[in-house]
């Protein structure tokens, strides 16, 4: 193959549907555990390009709003690194800036509008 497209589970941070097998990809487990699983995806994907192939991927940042301690997981670092460690290179990034888009966080609110932001 000569070009794939791929927007991977987002980790634990989005429902795949009901009764999802604990294997899948996209289910709960330490991120570190999900990272390491899709290296593996990433290193098959490798192996069935041809040379000269490309591979895109559209990830995005987690946000979690709903916790004691709001957090973002930078997903798509995570999974640009494993792409890298699996033989790809690394040419450009495209960052798709939508302000009111669902983030799982807070009803569909950004993340700075779903916190008060706290001086200190």
């Amino acid at each position: 193959m000569s070009l794939t497209l791929t927007s991977p589970p987002y980790h634990d941070h989005k429902e795949y549907g009901d009764g999802a097998a604990p294997e899948d990809l996209g289910g709960p487990r330490p991120y570190t555990e999900y990272l390491s699983e899709m290296a593996g995806l990433f290193r098959e994907l490798w192996r069935a390009t041809e040379p000269g192939g490309k591979a895109l991927l559209q990830a995005t940042n987690m946000k979690r709003a709903n916790t004691d301690q709001p957090s973002v997981t930078p997903l798509h670092w995570g999974l640009t690194r494993r792409l890298m460690d699996a033989g790809f290179i690394f040419y450009d990034e495209i960052v798709w800036l939508k302000k009111m888009s669902y983030t799982g966080s807070a009803e569909g609110r950004p993340l700075s509008e779903a916190i008060p932001i706290r001086e200190t």
